[in-house]
């Protein structure tokens, strides 16, 4: 099976029974942060895959962290599931996708917008007024600043990204110009 199937496959189990518990919210979160744990440190990697560790020790570690990271019992079952099957290594995406569905269902789209200077609050405001009339949804729009964008902006919203910048401009040129070249017509 591949990874966005299994990924697919699990987050949406998972989505079902967090809204079945009415815990969706926390399911989320512990999720994510447990992902976060797991990402972040080899050494939690290799003592949840170490097969001379005995299992009970590990789901023990698993456990552990998961309510270090403040995971409720739905989600370590979760967790301990995709443990048992050898899936713990697709976590992130998993959690990712959860909060997708979660986004989805609670009519939610989440933006980043990255600007070559910082700019107004009233600003952020009006792109996410724009963001919410364009797409019918709540926006969540998280920003920051990158001034090798030169002037302009970066809009991301879901898979779409609308490049306003000189940077990105300049990159078109140059590919345009670059095209033409070796297409002889220049």
């Amino acid at each position: 099976m591949s990874l966005g199937a299994v990924v697919e496959r699990y987050a949406q189990a998972i989505f079902e029974l967090g809204e079945e518990n009415n815990q969706l919210g926390a399911l989320c979160q512990g999720l994510a942060d447990f992902a976060r744990s797991y990402e972040q440190s080899a050494e939690l990697r290799e003592v949840l895959s170490n097969p001379l560790i005995p299992r009970d020790q590990v789901a023990h570690a698993l456990r552990a962290v998961a309510a270090r990271c403040g995971v409720a019992d739905l989600g370590v079952s979760s967790l301990l599931v995709l443990w048992k099957r050898n899936r713990l290594g697709a976590v992130a995406s998993i959690a990712a996708r959860l909060s997708e569905l979660r986004d989805n269902k609670e009519g939610i789209v989440r933006a980043h917008l990255t600007t070559a200077v910082p700019m107004p609050d009233a600003y952020y405001q009006a792109v996410s007024d724009r963001i919410a009339q364009a797409t019918h949804r709540r926006v969540i729009l998280e920003h920051q600043v990158d001034s090798a964008l030169v002037a302009g902006a970066v809009a991301r919203v879901g898979g779409s990204v609308l490049d306003a910048s000189v940077q990105g401009r300049l990159t078109k040129f140059k590919q345009q110009v670059l095209s033409a070249i070796a297409a002889g017509s220049v």
